[in-house]
């Protein structure tokens, strides 16, 4: 991406983060209008502080009430593989993109690029030459209706339960990359994470923008 449009992606990114936080703000709110005052329920949940996630992350995708699995380290793997294949064409040309997948129905698609060492980084290192770095990745999703409805997905036997009963509360963080269409189910599906003892970091996005990632990029905050 160019400055402006880069700009522009993390603006959009931003309101909805913003936009997010107002919907959740409304509910309690709503919720403290409503409660009579004879009962209090006070919900706890077991990291109530937010903390940066560098390892064990397990992403799924929450769209259009749907949520489901993303395979990101398996693609990300592929990734590595194809990208180790096709680095000779940077010879050639600045940029290299290209796609790998499908898997758990998403494709992977990155961007290479050639950096060339300097004239003068060379002298002071020693080092001289070209290196790729990856530019960016983009998940492509190859259907509008992955996954399963969240009524669904919170019944026992569901897809979703099976995945979570393959990770560890405490060692691996969950993290939901969330369209503006689905906010309320996201609550539905953090509670009843929080309730097995999980850690849950949200990621909003806007209804159009996909799930992307570059080294440039925020890690997730989980509670």
């Amino acid at each position: 991406m160019d400055a402006e449009t880069q700009e522009l992606f993390d603006l959009g990114r931003s309101l909805t983060q913003s936009r997010f936080e107002l919907e959740e703000l409304k509910r309690r709110r709503a919720e403290v209008e409503s409660t009579r005052p004879e009962p209090i329920v006070v919900e706890s949940y077991p990291t109530p502080l937010s903390r940066t996630v560098s390892d064990g992350e397990v992403h799924f995708q929450l769209s259009g009430g749907r949520i489901v699995l993303i395979p990101l380290e398996q693609l990300v793997a592929q990734l590595k593989q194809n990208a180790e294949r096709q680095k000779y064409k940077l010879l050639d040309a600045p940029e290299l993109a290209d796609t790998v997948g499908p898997l758990g129905g998403f494709r992977l698609r990155y961007t290479l690029q050639r950096y060339d060492v300097s004239a003068e980084t060379a002298t002071l290192t020693g080092r001289s030459g070209s290196y790729a770095r990856l530019e960016r990745w983009t998940l492509v999703p190859v259907s509008s209706q992955l996954g399963e409805p969240v009524d669904e997905a919170l019944a026992e036997g569901s897809e979703f339960r099976q995945a979570v009963s393959k990770l560890r509360p405490g060692r691996e963080t969950i993290t939901i990359w969330t369209y503006q269409d689905s906010f309320a189910s996201f609550r539905r599906i953090k509670k009843a994470l929080y309730e097995l003892g999980f850690s849950v970091a949200a990621r909003p996005l806007p209804v159009g923008i996909p799930i992307s990632g570059s080294p440039e990029g925020s890690k997730s905050a989980a509670e």
